[in-house]
């Protein structure tokens, strides 16, 4: 690898984690928002993120203890993410609907390059 690709690389990087922040994030809101009931609310504004982070810890994280292979890994994150896009269309949000999947699609180039 070249300098002139480190730059690229580690920009892409950047991108790739911070839309899998926005990814918590979102699922935080959109499980906030799925009840009437402030208790319901909050228990599933908790466990949606820590459900996505619990799957992506496991099979999609680098160090994850069962990685999955492709296509069964990139299968998993089109499923999480295109799940968390439509949430937030539903609720309104189709900006950050947007973002978010502009986000996961750079980040995919990311994981292109670095493979």
């Amino acid at each position: 690898m070249t300098q002139e690709q480190t730059p690229s690389i580690g920009l892409l990087a950047g991108v790739r984690f911070l839309s899998e922040l926005v990814l918590l994030a979102a699922l935080a809101f959109i499980g906030a928002a799925m009840f009437d009931s402030l208790l319901l609310s909050i228990v599933a504004g908790i466990a949606l993120p820590l459900a996505a982070a619990a799957i992506w810890g496991t099979f999609i994280a680098p160090r994850a203890p069962r990685h999955l292979g492709e296509p069964a890994r990139t299968i998993v994150e089109v499923l999480i993410f295109g799940v968390t896009v439509v949430g937030l269309l539903v609720y309104g949000y189709l900006v950050f609907g947007i973002v978010l999947a502009v986000l996961f699609a750079v980040g995919k180039v990311y994981d292109r390059r670095a493979a």
